[in-house]
């Protein structure tokens, strides 16, 4: 599941500011998903991971009629 600290990072347009504005919600083929970089484990190893979560119907429908 989606760290708590995951959520306050997803944006769905690319910002113009100094954090990077990665985007982060995609929609393909019926299918929505968020794709985070947080890994507790970075400042060891140094290594960035990407990690797709992929909603369900209920909660992807939600989320079109939102943003």
């Amino acid at each position: 599941p989606i760290q708590g600290i995951e959520l306050l990072y997803i944006q769905y347009y690319n910002a113009r500011d100094r954090l990077g504005g990665r985007r982060n919600i995609f929609i393909k083929n019926r299918l929505v998903s968020f794709i985070t970089y947080y890994y507790k484990g970075y400042t060891i190893t140094g290594i960035t991971k990407i990690i797709h979560h992929y909603l369900p119907s209920e909660v992807r429908e939600l989320l079109i009629y939102y943003i």
